[in-house]
């Protein structure tokens, strides 16, 4: 089965290592979430947590294949982040979060900014347009 089409990722993947190569050195090989978030939330999250990064992706690639290989639909994240997301999981409170919040995060996340949640606006939609710049 062509891996394109099955949305995975195998270790002879070469352009998936070409895509994860490109991320970290366009993430600078940090944690993107950190670039978003407010100095309260920084000190709340910050101390304590392993710093494993991972190559994670915004749509994932169970739900999007197409997407797997697009740069701007993966980011670094720490791994206990990365498992948040894609347990929605708020990545500061530890609370279960529903689809519209998860998607309010990765729009942080890809904006690299810190802003307050606005119920009325659909974070999923926006994020796509991010990943498809």
């Amino acid at each position: 089965m062509n891996s394109k089409n099955s949305g995975r990722r195998g270790l002879e993947d070469e352009e998936w290592k070409k895509v994860k190569e490109f991320v970290r050195k366009r993430d600078k090989n940090s944690c993107r979430l950190l670039a978003c978030l407010s100095p309260v939330e920084a000190v709340s999250i910050e101390p304590g947590f392993p710093s494993m990064l991972d190559c994670a992706h915004v749509f994932a690639a169970s739900t999007r294949p197409d997407l797997i290989y697009t740069p701007n639909n993966v980011v670094l994240l720490r791994r206990f982040v990365h498992s948040r997301m894609d347990n929605y999981i708020d990545p500061v409170t530890a609370r279960y979060i529903d689809l519209n919040f998860h998607y309010y995060w990765w729009h942080r996340i890809l904006t690299k900014k810190v802003a307050p949640y606005d119920a009325t606006l659909d974070y999923e939609s926006m994020t796509l347009k991010l990943v498809l710049l």
